[in-house]
């Protein structure tokens, strides 16, 4: 029978052991716990250590979702893995995935960059393929090691980024079963892209020396225009995956 949902079989998740807390950074820069609580809710993050890798926090995420799904590396047909931060960027995180869990030969594994968005948009792909019976179980991961392109001496954003993963399995379901997904919405406007950039490693500007000595291998942000786009379109976008399914505020309860 062809699906006519996809639903999450289970949810896995990893992170660095090593903890970075707010006193931490107020030891390296002009900062306290309290600035940082009181402008963000924030107080520790996690931080890869020298030797590890985003694949390892991928994979480690991946194998728990498996296990808690009740399947093994052979049920696996696709991944996805969803970042900005892969190991290298050839081959892709989700080829490096692929071979650290041992999954068969022929299994696609691709990478999905849209930042904050990755998931979201993996989630998306994912559950188009299912419907359509390309794929029965698709791993989709989140995965980030944001601080290793962070600049220590901004305190506007070295605050803001830690290291984790997360990843879910996304398998066939009927409209009858429970935890069925019923719409995911996206929206992009590359208008904005220079409010959050990370200017050097492409080819408009290649990684130098000069470019590693003006952090321009780092992230670079102008916080206050992010949180007032993301703020708006957050809003919009709810709006508009609830208003397409016939629903309301007063029927989320999660």
């Amino acid at each position: 029978m062809t699906a006519t949902h996809s639903r999450l079989l289970a949810f896995g998740s990893a992170f660095p052991e090593r903890v970075l807390t707010n006193h931490d950074l107020a030891q390296r820069i002009d900062t306290s716990d309290a600035w940082i609580r009181e402008r963000t809710g924030i107080e520790q993050r996690r931080q890869l250590a020298d030797g590890e890798n985003n694949s390892d926090i991928a994979a480690a995420a991946a194998q728990a979702a498996m296990a808690r799904a009740g399947i093994d590396a052979s049920d696996i047909d696709l991944v996805l893995a969803c970042t900005n931060t892969p190991d290298r960027w050839l081959p892709s995180l989700g080829a490096a995935v692929q071979a650290r869990l041992g999954l068969r030969a022929g299994v696609p594994a691709y990478d999905i960059v849209t930042a904050c968005a990755g998931w979201l948009a993996g989630l998306q792909t994912a559950d188009a393929l299912v419907r359509t019976g390309h794929h029965r179980h698709v791993l989709v991961i989140g995965s980030e090691a944001l601080t290793r392109f962070v600049d220590w001496s901004d305190r506007n954003t070295c605050v803001l980024f830690g290291d984790g993963a997360g990843a879910t399995i996304v398998a066939p379901a009927q409209a009858d079963d429970g935890g069925v997904l019923i719409d995911v919405r996206l929206h992009s406007d590359g208008r904005y892209g220079d409010i959050m950039t990370l200017p050097a490693g492409g080819t408009a500007m290649p990684t130098t020396p000069e470019a590693a000595t003006r952090r321009l291998n780092c992230i670079h942000m102008d916080g206050r225009e992010v949180y007032a786009h993301a703020v708006r379109a957050m809003v919009e976008v709810s709006q508009e995956v609830l208003t397409r399914n016939g629903l309301t505020l007063g029927d989320v309860d999660w």
